[in-house]
């Protein structure tokens, strides 16, 4: 489901080390994203990302405080759709 990549960043170069992180913006939701993506507060949202962290700790991920994986927001949020969703299409 989520893959992780080591890198050491001091050893790339400054263009490379922009595309990581520009890649990780993509991957990953601040609070404020999640706070304006289902229009709630940014306190309520920071216990939303909370509860989603724990539950990927719980699976044995490796999780960054105040941020939450992309697709895992999606998935458990009514944006994600499920496998009965794809079996109406």
């Amino acid at each position: 489901m989520f893959s992780i990549i080591k890198i050491e960043l001091n050893d790339l170069e400054l263009s490379q080390r922009k595309e990581i992180l520009l890649m990780t913006d993509k991957n990953f939701m601040r609070v404020e994203d999640v706070a304006r993506e289902l229009d709630v507060s940014k306190s309520y949202a920071y216990k939303i990302v909370q509860k989603l962290n724990k539950e990927l700790e719980a699976k044995g991920y490796i999780t960054i405080s105040g941020r939450v994986n992309r697709q895992y927001f999606l998935e458990r949020t009514c944006y994600g759709g499920s496998a009965e969703d794809s079996e109406r299409k």
